[in-house]
């Protein structure tokens, strides 16, 4: 199975966010079926994986977003990947099946036991390009403040191989992110008022310790950096244990609202940032 396996799929109204187009994180969703599709037609079905208790642990996540999608939308998620050593490196893109545009693309390393590897074909080439190039600039650096929230795992929280998954996860460090915003006294209901929103067009994600029911969270989130348009946010959740379970960092565009076009962070947004911002050292 060398080419892309197609999935389709149609978006549902509770797809949707806030801002009416497709939550980013969905797409993972998305992109875990066309998975489990690819896997079932290899002979893997559901009910091997909770037969033997395999869970599909990501170790790196890149996502690049292009196009934003609204309800009931026409998708085709494509799909293929192959192995390295005891991990799958997936290979994703999601279109409009009407008008061909690509919305999505994720390449991911996701840890698997030995037993399950054995008719995905082996690839003895190098990781793809966003996965080598992984960089979040380090460990915090304590330079400046960071915003807190704290979260407790829920049984609602948990799939059907009684895992947290990384889409919970996400949601989480979306939330958070929220907090972010009202912590710098700009909640999303200012951006809109100044015809604002901030774009997710790139992230990457590393991932390292499980969680499970009941376990304590605190997400910190802060900026390592910006530029004209584009603002990078950092964050990573640590458990009450102190160990880290995730690092992400995300490249988040200032876009106008009215003209969907980038535009420059502007002075009061620019001044609620600085001080989460690291600085220079």
């Amino acid at each position: 199975m060398n080419n892309y396996q197609i999935t389709q799929i149609k978006s549902r109204f509770f797809d949707l966010d806030s801002q009416h187009h497709i939550n980013s994180a969905t797409y993972l969703s998305y992109a875990r079926e066309g998975q489990f599709y690819y896997l079932h037609d290899l002979g893997y079905n559901k009910d091997y994986f909770i037969n033997h208790k395999i869970f599909l642990k990501p170790e790196l996540i890149h996502v690049k977003y292009f196009r934003q999608q609204m309800a009931h939308v026409n998708l085709e998620i494509h799909t293929k990947c192959y192995r390295i050593q005891n991990s799958i490196n997936w290979d994703q893109k999601i279109y409009n099946q009407d008008s061909g545009d690509l919305s999505v693309h994720l390449t991911s390393l996701v840890a698997i036991k030995n037993h399950l590897l054995d008719k995905i074909e082996e690839c003895y080439d190098d990781l793809p390009e966003p996965l080598l190039t992984w960089d979040i600039h380090g460990n915090f650096s304590n330079t400046c403040k960071r915003s807190v929230m704290d979260y407790r795992i829920r049984h609602i929280d948990l799939d059907g191989f009684n895992q947290c998954s990384d889409l919970v996860l996400w949601r989480i460090n979306e939330e958070a992110r929220w907090k972010f915003m009202e912590d710098i006294e700009i909640p999303f209901e200012n951006l809109v008022k100044n015809d604002l929103s901030l774009f997710w067009i790139n992230g990457i994600y590393h991932y390292y310790d499980n969680v499970k029911l009941n376990d304590e969270l605190k997400i910190y989130t802060w900026i390592s950096r910006i530029d004209k348009v584009r603002t990078y946010i950092r964050q990573e959740i640590i458990k009450n244990d102190g160990e880290r379970v995730l690092r992400t960092e995300g490249e988040f565009l200032t876009v106008s609202l009215s003209r969907s076009k980038p535009v420059r962070i502007p002075d009061f947004l620019k001044s609620g940032i600085l001080p989460y911002m690291e600085k220079d050292q």
